[in-house]
Protein backbone atom coordinates (compact mmCIF):
# COMPACT_ATOMS: atom_id res chain seq x y z
CA UNK A 1 0.00 0.00 0.00
CA UNK A 2 1.38 3.38 -1.06
CA UNK A 3 1.65 5.82 1.77
CA UNK A 4 0.75 9.40 0.89
CA UNK A 5 2.52 11.98 2.98
CA UNK A 6 0.87 15.34 3.78
CA UNK A 7 3.29 17.05 1.42
CA UNK A 8 2.40 14.75 -1.51
CA UNK A 9 -1.30 15.09 -0.74
CA UNK A 10 -0.99 18.87 -0.78
CA UNK A 11 0.81 18.79 -4.14
CA UNK A 12 -1.77 16.37 -5.56
CA UNK A 13 -4.70 18.54 -4.49
CA UNK A 14 -3.01 21.63 -5.87
CA UNK A 15 -2.38 19.88 -9.21
CA UNK A 16 -6.03 18.76 -9.41
CA UNK A 17 -7.21 22.28 -8.64
CA UNK A 18 -4.80 23.77 -11.21
CA UNK A 19 -5.86 21.46 -14.02
CA UNK A 20 -9.56 21.86 -13.17
CA UNK A 21 -9.15 25.64 -13.27
CA UNK A 22 -7.30 25.54 -16.61
CA UNK A 23 -9.87 23.19 -18.17
CA UNK A 24 -12.71 25.37 -16.89
CA UNK A 25 -11.06 28.50 -18.27
CA UNK A 26 -10.48 26.87 -21.65
CA UNK A 27 -14.10 25.70 -21.74
CA UNK A 28 -15.36 29.18 -20.85
CA UNK A 29 -13.31 30.77 -23.61
CA UNK A 30 -13.65 28.14 -26.33
CA UNK A 31 -17.21 26.92 -25.89
CA UNK A 32 -18.89 30.06 -27.32
CA UNK A 33 -16.56 29.91 -30.32
CA UNK A 34 -17.16 26.20 -30.86
CA UNK A 35 -20.90 26.74 -30.53
CA UNK A 36 -20.71 29.51 -33.15
CA UNK A 37 -18.85 27.20 -35.55
CA UNK A 38 -21.31 24.33 -35.01
CA UNK A 39 -24.35 26.57 -35.54
CA UNK A 40 -22.84 27.84 -38.79
CA UNK A 41 -22.83 24.30 -40.21
CA UNK A 42 -26.49 23.58 -39.40
CA UNK A 43 -29.08 23.31 -42.12
CA UNK A 44 -32.29 25.36 -41.98
CA UNK A 45 -34.16 22.32 -40.69
CA UNK A 46 -31.65 21.87 -37.87
CA UNK A 47 -32.10 25.48 -36.75
CA UNK A 48 -35.71 24.84 -35.72
CA UNK A 49 -35.11 21.31 -34.42
CA UNK A 50 -35.30 21.56 -30.63
CA UNK A 51 -33.88 18.05 -30.21
CA UNK A 52 -30.45 19.21 -31.41
CA UNK A 53 -28.29 20.35 -28.52
CA UNK A 54 -24.88 20.71 -30.14
CA UNK A 55 -23.84 18.80 -33.26
CA UNK A 56 -26.09 19.22 -36.33
CA UNK A 57 -27.85 16.29 -37.91
CA UNK A 58 -27.41 17.66 -41.43
CA UNK A 59 -24.22 19.55 -42.20
CA UNK A 60 -24.59 22.48 -44.59
CA UNK A 61 -22.36 25.29 -45.87
CA UNK A 62 -25.23 27.40 -47.17
CA UNK A 63 -24.80 29.92 -44.36
CA UNK A 64 -21.18 30.55 -45.40
CA UNK A 65 -22.21 31.06 -49.03
CA UNK A 66 -25.00 33.47 -48.06
CA UNK A 67 -22.75 35.39 -45.67
CA UNK A 68 -20.01 35.67 -48.30
CA UNK A 69 -22.53 36.97 -50.85
CA UNK A 70 -23.80 39.57 -48.40
CA UNK A 71 -20.27 40.71 -47.61
CA UNK A 72 -19.19 40.69 -51.28
CA UNK A 73 -16.42 38.64 -49.77
CA UNK A 74 -13.73 38.28 -52.41
CA UNK A 75 -13.82 41.89 -53.59
CA UNK A 76 -13.81 43.13 -50.00
CA UNK A 77 -11.12 40.60 -49.06
CA UNK A 78 -8.68 41.72 -51.76
CA UNK A 79 -9.36 45.39 -51.02
CA UNK A 80 -8.73 44.87 -47.30
CA UNK A 81 -5.54 42.87 -47.90
CA UNK A 82 -4.22 45.70 -50.09
CA UNK A 83 -5.06 48.42 -47.54
CA UNK A 84 -3.73 46.45 -44.54
CA UNK A 85 -0.51 45.59 -46.37
CA UNK A 86 0.11 49.24 -47.27
CA UNK A 87 -0.69 50.31 -43.71
CA UNK A 88 1.77 47.70 -42.43
CA UNK A 89 4.57 48.83 -44.76
CA UNK A 90 4.04 52.52 -43.95
CA UNK A 91 3.90 51.73 -40.24
CA UNK A 92 7.15 49.77 -40.34
CA UNK A 93 8.95 52.61 -42.14
CA UNK A 94 7.63 55.35 -39.83
CA UNK A 95 8.09 53.48 -36.55
CA UNK A 96 11.55 52.20 -37.48
CA UNK A 97 12.91 55.63 -38.43
CA UNK A 98 11.39 57.20 -35.31
CA UNK A 99 12.73 54.50 -32.98
CA UNK A 100 16.21 54.50 -34.54
CA UNK A 101 16.48 58.27 -34.29
CA UNK A 102 15.55 58.27 -30.61
CA UNK A 103 17.74 55.29 -29.73
CA UNK A 104 20.91 56.34 -31.54
CA UNK A 105 21.03 60.14 -31.58
CA UNK A 106 21.10 62.85 -28.92
CA UNK A 107 18.95 65.94 -29.48
CA UNK A 108 17.11 68.50 -27.33
CA UNK A 109 14.04 67.27 -25.42
CA UNK A 110 14.85 63.64 -26.21
CA UNK A 111 13.66 62.40 -22.81
CA UNK A 112 10.47 64.46 -23.08
CA UNK A 113 9.66 62.98 -26.49
CA UNK A 114 10.38 59.47 -25.21
CA UNK A 115 8.06 60.05 -22.28
CA UNK A 116 5.32 61.34 -24.59
CA UNK A 117 5.64 58.20 -26.72
CA UNK A 118 5.17 56.03 -23.64
CA UNK A 119 2.28 58.27 -22.58
CA UNK A 120 0.43 57.44 -25.81
CA UNK A 121 -0.18 53.95 -24.35
CA UNK A 122 -2.66 55.58 -21.97
CA UNK A 123 -4.51 57.74 -24.50
CA UNK A 124 -7.72 56.07 -25.74
CA UNK A 125 -8.53 56.48 -29.45
CA UNK A 126 -11.87 58.10 -28.60
CA UNK A 127 -10.01 61.06 -27.08
CA UNK A 128 -8.52 62.07 -30.43
CA UNK A 129 -11.33 60.87 -32.70
CA UNK A 130 -12.94 64.30 -33.13
CA UNK A 131 -9.71 66.13 -34.06
CA UNK A 132 -8.82 63.36 -36.51
CA UNK A 133 -12.27 63.40 -38.09
CA UNK A 134 -12.31 67.18 -38.55
CA UNK A 135 -8.75 67.13 -39.89
CA UNK A 136 -9.54 64.61 -42.60
CA UNK A 137 -12.93 66.15 -43.32
CA UNK A 138 -11.28 69.46 -44.23
CA UNK A 139 -7.72 68.51 -45.11
CA UNK A 140 -5.64 71.45 -46.27
CA UNK A 141 -3.12 70.80 -49.07
CA UNK A 142 -1.19 73.85 -50.29
CA UNK A 143 -4.11 76.11 -49.52
CA UNK A 144 -6.72 73.81 -51.04
CA UNK A 145 -9.25 72.07 -48.80
CA UNK A 146 -10.16 68.50 -49.73
CA UNK A 147 -12.10 65.75 -47.98
CA UNK A 148 -10.18 62.57 -47.25
CA UNK A 149 -13.07 60.78 -45.56
CA UNK A 150 -14.24 57.56 -47.21
CA UNK A 151 -10.84 57.24 -48.86
CA UNK A 152 -8.01 54.82 -47.93
CA UNK A 153 -5.53 57.71 -47.91
CA UNK A 154 -6.88 58.82 -44.53
CA UNK A 155 -5.69 55.61 -42.88
CA UNK A 156 -2.45 55.53 -44.84
CA UNK A 157 -1.54 59.03 -43.66
CA UNK A 158 -2.02 57.96 -40.04
CA UNK A 159 0.40 55.06 -40.43
CA UNK A 160 2.87 57.03 -42.55
CA UNK A 161 3.22 59.55 -39.71
CA UNK A 162 3.38 56.87 -36.96
CA UNK A 163 -0.04 57.82 -35.62
CA UNK A 164 -1.83 54.56 -36.40
CA UNK A 165 -3.01 51.79 -34.11
CA UNK A 166 -0.51 51.15 -31.29
CA UNK A 167 2.22 53.24 -32.94
CA UNK A 168 3.65 54.20 -29.56
CA UNK A 169 4.02 50.54 -28.60
CA UNK A 170 5.84 49.65 -31.81
CA UNK A 171 8.17 52.64 -31.55
CA UNK A 172 8.99 51.64 -27.97
CA UNK A 173 9.71 48.00 -28.91
CA UNK A 174 11.95 49.00 -31.82
CA UNK A 175 13.64 51.61 -29.66
CA UNK A 176 14.48 48.96 -27.08
CA UNK A 177 15.95 46.75 -29.78
CA UNK A 178 18.15 49.47 -31.29
CA UNK A 179 19.36 50.49 -27.81
CA UNK A 180 20.48 46.91 -27.16
CA UNK A 181 22.53 46.75 -30.37
CA UNK A 182 26.29 46.83 -29.64
CA UNK A 183 27.68 50.32 -30.08
CA UNK A 184 30.95 48.89 -31.39
CA UNK A 185 29.21 47.94 -34.65
CA UNK A 186 28.33 51.56 -35.32
CA UNK A 187 31.81 52.73 -34.34
CA UNK A 188 33.46 50.18 -36.61
CA UNK A 189 31.28 51.28 -39.50
CA UNK A 190 32.13 54.93 -38.82
CA UNK A 191 35.84 54.11 -38.86
CA UNK A 192 35.33 52.48 -42.28
CA UNK A 193 33.76 55.71 -43.53
CA UNK A 194 30.07 54.78 -43.38
CA UNK A 195 27.59 57.61 -42.87
CA UNK A 196 24.42 57.44 -40.76
CA UNK A 197 22.22 56.20 -43.61
CA UNK A 198 24.69 53.44 -44.51
CA UNK A 199 24.84 52.33 -40.87
CA UNK A 200 21.05 52.27 -40.74
CA UNK A 201 20.51 50.25 -43.92
CA UNK A 202 23.54 47.94 -43.76
CA UNK A 203 23.85 47.25 -40.02
CA UNK A 204 20.76 48.24 -38.05
CA UNK A 205 17.93 47.17 -40.36
CA UNK A 206 19.29 43.71 -41.32
CA UNK A 207 19.46 42.79 -37.64
CA UNK A 208 15.99 44.19 -36.96
CA UNK A 209 14.20 42.11 -39.60
CA UNK A 210 12.29 40.03 -37.06
CA UNK A 211 11.07 43.12 -35.20
CA UNK A 212 10.06 44.84 -38.43
CA UNK A 213 8.17 41.79 -39.66
CA UNK A 214 6.38 41.66 -36.31
CA UNK A 215 5.36 45.32 -36.58
CA UNK A 216 4.02 44.60 -40.06
CA UNK A 217 2.08 41.52 -38.94
CA UNK A 218 0.57 43.16 -35.88
CA UNK A 219 -0.40 46.23 -37.89
CA UNK A 220 -1.97 44.02 -40.55
CA UNK A 221 -3.96 42.01 -38.01
CA UNK A 222 -5.08 44.96 -35.88
CA UNK A 223 -6.09 47.01 -38.92
CA UNK A 224 -7.96 43.99 -40.29
CA UNK A 225 -10.06 43.71 -37.12
CA UNK A 226 -10.34 47.44 -36.42
CA UNK A 227 -13.87 48.79 -36.39
CA UNK A 228 -13.23 52.13 -34.68
CA UNK A 229 -11.17 54.00 -37.28
CA UNK A 230 -12.72 52.25 -40.26
CA UNK A 231 -16.27 53.07 -39.16
CA UNK A 232 -15.21 56.67 -38.46
CA UNK A 233 -13.37 57.28 -41.74
CA UNK A 234 -15.27 54.98 -44.13
CA UNK A 235 -18.93 55.18 -45.02
CA UNK A 236 -19.46 53.79 -48.50
CA UNK A 237 -15.96 52.32 -48.77
CA UNK A 238 -16.24 48.78 -47.42
CA UNK A 239 -13.51 46.71 -45.77
CA UNK A 240 -13.75 43.38 -43.96
CA UNK A 241 -14.43 44.81 -40.50
CA UNK A 242 -17.36 46.88 -41.78
CA UNK A 243 -18.63 44.23 -44.21
CA UNK A 244 -20.01 42.20 -41.30
CA UNK A 245 -22.62 44.92 -40.78
CA UNK A 246 -23.91 44.32 -44.28
CA UNK A 247 -25.10 40.83 -43.36
CA UNK A 248 -27.90 42.16 -41.15
CA UNK A 249 -28.97 44.81 -43.67
CA UNK A 250 -28.93 42.32 -46.56
CA UNK A 251 -30.90 39.81 -44.48
CA UNK A 252 -33.52 42.42 -43.59
CA UNK A 253 -33.85 43.55 -47.21
CA UNK A 254 -34.20 40.04 -48.64
CA UNK A 255 -36.68 38.85 -46.01
CA UNK A 256 -38.80 41.96 -45.59
CA UNK A 257 -42.40 40.98 -44.80
CA UNK A 258 -41.57 37.33 -44.20
CA UNK A 259 -41.61 35.39 -40.95
CA UNK A 260 -37.95 34.44 -40.83
CA UNK A 261 -36.51 33.65 -37.41
CA UNK A 262 -33.66 35.73 -36.03
CA UNK A 263 -31.90 32.42 -35.42
CA UNK A 264 -31.12 32.43 -39.12
CA UNK A 265 -29.64 35.92 -38.85
CA UNK A 266 -27.53 34.75 -35.92
CA UNK A 267 -26.30 31.82 -38.00
CA UNK A 268 -25.35 34.08 -40.92
CA UNK A 269 -23.55 36.46 -38.58
CA UNK A 270 -21.64 33.55 -37.04
CA UNK A 271 -20.66 32.27 -40.48
CA UNK A 272 -19.57 35.76 -41.51
CA UNK A 273 -17.45 36.09 -38.37
CA UNK A 274 -15.71 32.80 -39.12
CA UNK A 275 -14.77 33.67 -42.71
CA UNK A 276 -13.76 37.12 -41.45
CA UNK A 277 -11.26 35.80 -38.92
CA UNK A 278 -10.08 32.74 -40.88
CA UNK A 279 -7.26 34.58 -42.76
CA UNK A 280 -5.90 35.84 -39.43
CA UNK A 281 -5.81 32.31 -38.03
CA UNK A 282 -3.79 31.22 -41.05
CA UNK A 283 -1.37 34.12 -40.49
CA UNK A 284 -0.94 33.20 -36.83
CA UNK A 285 -0.30 29.52 -37.61
CA UNK A 286 2.55 30.36 -39.95
CA UNK A 287 3.97 33.38 -38.12
CA UNK A 288 3.61 32.61 -34.39
CA UNK A 289 7.36 31.90 -34.14
CA UNK A 290 8.07 35.43 -35.36
CA UNK A 291 5.84 36.91 -32.66
CA UNK A 292 7.75 35.07 -29.92
CA UNK A 293 11.15 36.02 -31.32
CA UNK A 294 10.18 39.69 -31.46
CA UNK A 295 9.46 39.81 -27.73
CA UNK A 296 12.80 38.12 -27.01
CA UNK A 297 14.69 40.53 -29.26
CA UNK A 298 13.00 43.63 -27.85
CA UNK A 299 14.94 43.34 -24.61
CA UNK A 300 11.83 43.60 -22.42
CA UNK A 301 12.13 41.40 -19.36
CA UNK A 302 10.21 40.85 -16.15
Amino acid sequence: MVKITPGKLKNLLFAIFRYAFIIGLIFTVLYPQLNKIVISFRSDADLIDSSILFMPKHFSVDSFIQAADSMDYWTTFLRTVFICALCGLFHVAACTLTAYSIAKFDFPLKKVITGMIILTFLVPPSLISLPLYTTFQSFNIFGMTVTLLDKPVSLLLLYLTANGLKSGLFVFLLMQYFRNMPRVLDEAAEVDGANNWQILFKIALPGAKVMMVTVFLFTFVWQWTDTYYTSMFFNEYTVMSTALNRIASSFAALNAGTDISFIKLSQLTSAGSIIFVLPLIVIYIFCNKTFVQSVENSGIVG
